[in-house]
Formats: C-alpha cells, structure tokens, sequence
C-alpha cells in the first residue's frame, strides 16, 4: 500500500496565499464485500480473523468509516448461513468501530431462498387459467399443466434474508419491490449511497433474470431529488452490467436514470473477480458518466472459484477529488490476504494492487461542522478554541480529560432502557442500542395555520394531508434542520412515542463515534437536561447544565458545566418541555430555551414535548424546526417485539444462541396473537403503535405466556401505566391516580361508546357525564373539567 497517499490532505480558504489551513481531513475507508457466500460458523470466525489481520496488521486501518456487501451473503439463503453471516458482521463493527447504520448489503441470487421460491408456484391445469397466463409469471410443466406463480408466496422466497437484513440493520426490509431500494446517508462523509435489489425477480426456474425494478428507480430518485447535490452518490447492486454469461443487467436504462442524478460510482459483485469499467452518459469528455468497481468473492468453495482468480475483496479509501480501490486476495485456503497486482498501469510497467478514479470538485468533509479554522497554540501545546459564544477564551474551557471522563460515565448512564413503571416486572436490563427501531417524523413544513395540534393523528391530517409537512427518518433530523438553516429541533409526540428513548439513543450514538454521520461536528459533547429539574430560570443555562452534571452517577469536577458551555460546540437535548407542569411556568422555560439558543450561537438544541404540553403560551421560536413523531407501523411494530424479546432472552439465558431461538418464537406467538381478529380492533391496534404501550404488551406477554383473554383486562393494565406508574417512575407527581382515573373516565366512555361513531368529545361534554362520580371519589384539584386537563396534562391518556 502506498502509504505517502495516507497522509492527512489541508484544505484551504479561498483567501489568497496567506490562508490558514482547516481542519486535516482523513481518508475515509469503506470496506467493500461481495459474494460472501457463508456457510457455517466456523467460516465466520475464520474469515473474520484473516480479514482483520489484513487491515489492521497489513493495511493500518484501525477504523472503517463504512462497510458494503454487494450481494450473496448466504450460499443457499438457509437460516444457519446468516446467523454465520451476523456473528462476522458483529465481529467486524465491533473491532471497526462502525454503526449499524453504516452498513449497506443488498441482496444477490443466493439470497434467494429456492425452496420457498418453488412453493410460490401452485399447479394449475392449463385450461384453467389460459387467459391469465403472462409471460414469466407460469412454468410449463407440461401440455395440460403449468405451475401458477401465486405472488404473496413468492415474496417469502427472501424471508431468510430479510430475518438476517432486520437483525443487522434493525429495521425490515422492504417486501414491496418498487419499496426495496435502501438510502444511506455519510454526512461526515460527504457519501449518499443507494442499495438497490437486482435479484429480485429470480427465482429457482428464472436464475439469470436479473434486473433493477423501475419503480425501485423511481422511488430512490424521487427520495433524494433536489437533496444531497454535494454528496458523492454510489449506487450498490449485485449483477454485473457485462458479462459474458446471460445472468448479467441487460437494460442498462437504471444507470442512465442514475447517471442524470449526479451518481458516479456503482459496486457490483456476482462474477467472482474484481473489474472496473466505466459507464458513459455524455459522450463529452467531462460529461456525465458513472465509474464501475466490481468486487471478487470473498468466500465462495474453493471449487467455485473463477479460473486464476482467488478470493478477493476491496478496499475503498476515498480522498478530496479522488478514489483508491486496494484489491486484496487470498490464494490458500488457510492462508493470508494480500496485494494482489493485478491492474496495469502502462506498456513494461508492473501491475499494481490498486487503481484510482478521480472525482473532479467533489471532497470529504473535514470532522467538524464547517471545517472552523484552527487558532493559535495554547500553553499546553493544544489548539486553542474560538471563545464559546463571545464568553470566555479556549483556555478556560473543559480540558480533554475532563471530557472524556464525562462522555464515559453518560455513557454508562444512558445505556439501558428504564423499565419501571409497569405493572409487570422486569428483572433484566435492556440496552437501548439492542431494542431501538428506527422512528420516522413528520416536518411542518407550514408558514401560517394553527400553531397546536391534539396529538399525532391531528398533525398528520394538518400537515401531511394538506401537503405541508415532510416524512423523514427521526436520525436525518439534524441534516434537514441544517438544510432548513434551523439550530434548533423541537420534537412533538404522543405520550409514550419514543420521545426521550430517542434523546437517549442519540446520547449513546454521539459518544459511541457515530455523531457524523447525523450531520453534526465530530467534536460536539452532547448533554441530557430533563427540564423537570429546572428550578431557577435566573441562574442561566451554564447553571442548569451544571446541576445536572452535579448528579452522583456523573461525579464531574466543580464548574465543569460552565467550562463545557465556554467550550462550545455541544448539544443540549431538552426532554419534556410538557413536564414544566405550571402552564405559566412552562411558557417562561419556552422563552428561556428561545434565549439560549440565540446567546449560544455555537451550540445545538433538541426539545421534547407532548403535544397537549405544546400551547400557543409554551411554543418555541421560528428557529426551531417542528418534527411531529409517527406512530409505529405495522413493520416497525413487529421488529419492536423481535428485538424486545431478543434483549431479554438474551439477557435472562446463559446460552445466547438458545436464547435467541426462544426470543424467536415467543415474539412470532405474540405477533400471530396480535393478528388474530378478537386483537385487530381499533383500540389494540393503537397499542401497538405507540412503543410504551406496546412494551407492555410485550411484559405482560412474556410474564403469562399470552394475552389475556379479554381485551378489558389488557386495557386495564395499559390505562394504569398511562394514568399513574409511567409518570411516577420518572419522578412526576400525578394529580390523577389510576384508581380515580378509572372509575371517573368510566361514565364518559361508556357515553362515548353510546354514540356510534363517535371517539372525540370536548372537556365541556364530556363534563356533566363524570360530575356525580368525580365527587364520589372526593378529587380535591377542582371541577370535572379541571380532572380532565390533569387526564391530559399529567397522564398518557387522551
């Protein structure tokens, strides 16, 4: 390896020759896999430990910032092949530094299962179904037979892939065609890169039509039009463009549609030695044109290898305007990797292990938002800091150490899931790392209209069926805030929606190396503030950010918060904004967080709030971008309870691997329960939209074995921990216990129920229905109408 292109590369200010030099951008190293082809566990454990000697010992790489499988991750798509598969991949992002959001895979042929492929057909008699026969949807059979294909049971023929995509990425993959395209965006690198299904109308009878789905096309394009321009974009897939067999892309119109959207580099993999080729959309000699890196096998049998090519694999070091692609192989067995020279470079000269494409105005991003320019050298040799917000100099700012004593113990401290305030117990600690799903938001997107809205559902009919808000995962949150030229985020959901596990996953994501890739600096530190706690809003920002520093778990050093806050460059995640339970009071903190954000103008902000917290009186200022959580959908339910059960199974068992295999059944048990009629209600199904309900289900599951028979005592359980426990545990005093709770909102559903239809009702209603019963109980904090605030303001029910 070429270790003088290693270096660190400058780059400059467009300020003459005097300019100062920015912030040392690294190269950026994506490990690039194809035709992986496992088969048991020991090829993972072997192949893994012969591939990190080779990067680390061979090729000095002590991090990836990314990790590409092209396809054929599995031999015969079997269950125990991609379980091998997972424990590499494991091993890989664990020694590697890498997220899972930072692996791409996309399927190949042998990720078609072909047993379940042969059971998506049915035997028809011809006569049948004559007029219903389309070309390469039957199988000829014979004169009078054919065998039908039956499309809800051929998509199951990429089930065995799909269990292994959810388990590695922790979100499902698409089981709509047009819906399998996978978009991943590298911020800190500069990187779009989009995975894209050429398999996917294969199967065990039609092994060489490969081909990309245009819908597939046009919803990626669709996703990423008028966005990313800056990023490099890269296209994945499995078959080759040429190829002298049949198995190989024939329609070439998807790369044309690529090449107009500005993507300039496809991988591929499939014929089982490494190649490059160069597609070209304009015949200009700067035009449009996509470069084509194929990747060799990694791990087919040694009788599969292609004749005088071994294993191979790449290796991608991208730098400002230009690609190095390391081809590496393994010519034993047994043996090691290495160099493999194998691309020319001129008549008489060697060959060399690498070759490189150049992207002309295209460069990573330096860590840090903005590249800031470095200062003057402080007396401890360190660079010195701009001043934080105009307050004090880099030298009285939190030393290194003292940072990094901090990010270890947050770390430790936001770790694991809360599981109190069920009525259920739960003696096992779940990692919230291990249980996360992926959330997706609604952007308001609105200039004018109604500032507040009664709950998710409301939102969604006011913004996105009027055309005014925007779907995006809740992690692209930071990059469209930047987009939208907003330092601050509010986000608005439902009781128990994932407000604050989100804050705490982003918590974990920043110190565990991943902050780039949210589009964020590499030098932010972020800090947990539940605005519960603020109690004087006189003593400032520095002051509250210090009590919560002060706490027993953290043990930081006296004035370390006002030295964080000097340092800059943090980010500060407000949870509960409707936690403040004054409403006068709750309006003061808005327009203090509004202060702030304008006086530290090097910082970021994150608020939370429900939305019946979120009045006219406590809305916070235009510089805050509005997201409005989604409840969960049916797919992201299912994976919820699938990684639920994993981490507890799991975390119960001396035996991981027969851990997961009951944490698989009994979440396949609850998810059929769920589906059975008597569960598909309006009423259950919204439990399992809403993950803190849907986490009790999941208790009350395990701890009997099933759900209870009848719906009003699953219902019971859930208004208690809605009324009373979940509150209490996180240290609020409720007005409304669950007993009260119950027997006052009796009266009114039961009106409700009486008027067909009907689900809403206004406080002023529903008020002479609970009267007599309010009264009953003895409530001492007012009218029945005061009751139903505290329902609202204090409770999850609404």
């Amino acid at each position: 390896m070429d270790k003088s292109s290693e270096k660190k590369i400058f780059i400059s200010r467009d300020q003459g020759s005097d300019a100062s030099p920015l912030e040392p951008v690294d190269p950026i190293h994506i490990l690039h896999l194809s035709d992986l082809h496992f088969g048991d566990l020991g090829n993972a454990k072997n192949w893994y430990d012969q591939l990190a000697e080779d990067l680390i010992n061979e090729l000095d790489i002590q991090r990836l910032d990314g990790l590409i499988l092209s396809g054929d991750i599995a031999n015969y798509s079997e269950p125990e092949e991609y379980g091998a598969a997972e424990h590499f991949l494991g091993e890989v992002c664990r020694e590697f530094a890498l997220e899972s959001a930072q692996v791409v895979i996309v399927p190949g042929n042998h990720d078609v299962n072909w047993k379940l492929a042969r059971k998506g057909y049915r035997l028809e008699d011809r006569e049948d179904c004559e007029e219903g026969l389309k070309e390469g949807l039957f199988i000829e059979v014979g004169d009078d037979v054919v065998r039908l294909r039956e499309e809800s049971k051929y998509r199951k023929r990429f089930d065995h892939f799909g269990k292994f995509y959810q388990s590695v990425k922790r979100e499902p993959y698409p089981t709509e065609y047009a819906d399998q395209v996978t978009l991943h965006h590298l911020p800190a690198q500069n990187l779009l890169i989009l995975g894209l299904n050429s398999a996917w109308n294969i199967d065990h009878h039609f092994t060489s039509r490969a081909e990309i789905c245009p819908d597939a096309v046009s919803n990626a394009l669709r996703m990423i039009r008028r966005k990313y321009d800056e990023a490099l974009k890269i296209a994945v897939f499995h078959h080759p463009l040429i190829s002298p067999f049949e198995d190989r892309l024939k329609d070439h119109g998807f790369m044309d549609r690529l090449a107009g959207a500005g993507f300039r580099l496809a991988l591929h993999g499939h014929i089982h030695k490494a190649e490059t080729n160069l597609y070209a959309y304009d015949v200009t000699a700067d035009g449009r044109k996509l470069h084509v890196v194929g990747a060799g096998t990694f791990g087919v049998p040694v009788e599969e290898w292609t004749p005088g090519h071994p294993l191979q694999y790449n290796l991608l070091r991208f730098e400002k305007e230009r690609l190095t692609v390391e081809t590496r192989c393994r010519r034993e067995l047994n043996g090691t990797w290495r160099a493999d020279a194998i691309w020319n470079t001129g008549k008489g000269k060697d060959p060399l292990p690498r070759y490189f494409i150049d992207f002309p105005g295209w460069s990573p991003r330096a860590p840090g938002s903005g590249n800031r320019e470095r200062k003057g050298k402080g007396a401890d040799g360190r660079s010195e800091a701009d001043a934080s917000d105009g307050s004090a100099s880099g030298k009285d700012a939190a030393s290194e150490a003292e940072i990094d004593a901090y990010c270890k113990k947050a770390e430790s401290l936001h770790e694991y899931l809360p599981v109190a305030g069920f009525r259920t117990r739960l003696r096992v600690p779940i990692r919230i790392e291990d249980i996360y799903v992926a959330l997706r938001a609604v952007i308001d997107l609105r200039a004018t209209g109604e500032s507040c809205f009664a709950d998710a559902e409301d939102a969604e009919a006011k913004c996105l069926g009027r055309g005014d808000g925007m779907e995006i995962s809740v992690v692209d949150a930071f990059h469209e805030s930047e987009r939208l030229k907003r330092r601050g985020i509010v986000i608005l959901g439902d009781p128990g929606s994932g407000k604050t596990t989100h804050l705490r996953r982003l918590m974990l994501w920043f110190l565990r190396g991943g902050k780039e890739q949210l589009g964020l600096p590499s030098e932010m530190i972020p800090v947990f503030l539940p605005l519960r706690d603020l109690r004087d809003l006189g003593k400032g920002l520095d002051a509250f950010i210090q009590e919560q520093l002060d706490l027993p778990h953290l043990e930081t050093p006296p004035g370390f918060g006002e030295r964080l806050l000097r340092r800059g460059n943090l980010l500060l995640l407000f949870d509960g904004l409707d936690e403040v339970a004054d409403p006068k009071q709750r309006g003061l903190v808005s327009k203090w967080i509004d202060e702030a954000l304008l006086i530290h103008d090097r910082c970021r902000f994150m608020v939370t709030c429900r939305f019946a917290g979120y009045t006219d009186a406590a809305r916070l200022s235009p510089a805050f971008l509005e997201m409005h959580m989604r409840p969960l959908m049916t797919d992201q339910a299912e994976t919820f309870i699938c990684n639920w059960y994993r981490s507890v199974e799991v975390g119960l068992s001396s035996d991981p691997d027969q851990a997961k295999i009951i944490a698989e059944d009994r979440a396949k048990d609850l998810i059929e329960r769920l589906r059975q009629p008597e569960f598909r209600s309006r009423r259950v199904f919204e439990m399992t939209r809403n993950p803190l309900l849907l986490t009790n289900l999941c208790l009350v599951h395990r701890d009997r074995g099933n759900l209870p028979r009848k719906r009003a005592r699953l219902y019971e359980e859930c208004i208690d921990v809605m009324l009373e426990l979940w509150r209490t545990a996180i240290g609020f005093k409720s007005r409304v216990t669950a007993e009260s709770g119950r027997r006052v909102l009796q009266p009114a559903a039961l009106w409700l129920h009486g008027e067909e239809g009907r689900t809403r009702a206004k406080a002023e209603e529903i008020a002479p229905v609970i009267e007599s019963t309010l009264q009953a109980v003895g409530w001492p904090h007012g009218d029945a109408v005061e009751f139903l605030r505290a329902v609202r303001d204090d409770s999850g029910l609404k």
